[in-house]
């Protein structure tokens, strides 16, 4: 079943608040987490660059290459403080999916998060019942993997012993899609990405997450189809902040 998985991940040569190698880390936390299978799956990376990037994109094509990964390199200047990155974002999501839309599921990441378990719990099992759900139920669009300061079921409705669906009072904004890991439909999802490109004026006024979860509602007959595993059975945790990459590079050099 997770041999019909394909995983994605986003980084770029920017890094975060100074740190190169924050993607290091959540590749680790894969591999430790998934194990063999990690090695047995497709993976793909989408690189951006910025000019002068060159000696830290090469480093990065020797670290995913001797992974398994193959790399998508696309270029372009953004800033975190204003739209453009949420504008290039998904010029690069949508080239990257270009690569592989005909898989049936991905696993979609970010380079700043690390993954963890409860106590008997195996991330490529859970992955495993994700898409076993996703294939024998159209509505649902995604299982998401939630992140630590999301440890909460309130707001949600339990579906079996793993998924929770996440019902319209969840948040302030109703039933939400994020970017945390996240497992989707591949073709599905490429093809809202497909109509966000089209459309990205829209990020001028709507919040990148907001626009992507009414857009990928589209696919849906389903007004809550966004799922997320039992937190307290599998869950993320967000490393992009400067403090937690300090401290994880400390670790990393004693």
């Amino acid at each position: 079943m997770i041999q019909d998985l394909t995983i994605v991940l986003y980084s770029s040569t920017k890094g975060h608040f100074g740190f190169k190698n924050s993607y290091q880390f959540t590749i680790d936390s894969l591999m430790e987490n998934l194990g063999d299978d990690f090695f047995s799956l497709a993976k793909y990376c989408n690189v951006k660059r910025e000019n002068g990037d060159r000696k830290v994109f090469s480093e990065m094509e020797v670290y995913f290459g001797k992974r398994g990964f193959i790399i998508n390199q696309t270029f372009g200047d953004w800033s975190h403080n204003n739209t453009s990155h949420a504008k290039e974002y998904y010029k690069d999501m949508l080239s990257i999916f270009g690569k592989f839309y005909q898989k049936q599921f991905t696993l979609a990441v970010e380079d700043d998060w690390i993954f963890k378990t409860g106590e008997d719990e195996n991330l490529s099992n859970k992955i495993n019942e994700a898409i076993l759900f996703l294939k024998t139920n159209n509505a649902p669009l995604c299982v998401r993997i939630n992140s630590e300061p999301e440890r909460r079921t309130n707001g949600a409705t339990r579906i079996n012993k793993s998924i929770y669906r996440q019902d319209e009072s969840f948040t302030p904004y109703g039933s939400t899609f994020t970017f945390q890991p996240t497992i989707v439909r591949t073709r599905d999802w490429w093809h809202s990405l497909r109509i966000i490109n089209n459309n990205l004026h829209l990020l001028d006024s709507v919040h990148c997450e907001i626009l992507s979860g009414q857009v990928f509602k589209q696919f849906s007959d389903d007004q809550s189809p966004f799922y997320f595993f039992d937190p307290e059975l599998v869950w993320c945790e967000h490393i992009g902040e400067k403090e937690k990459l300090e401290k994880l590079n400390e670790n990393n050099i004693n």
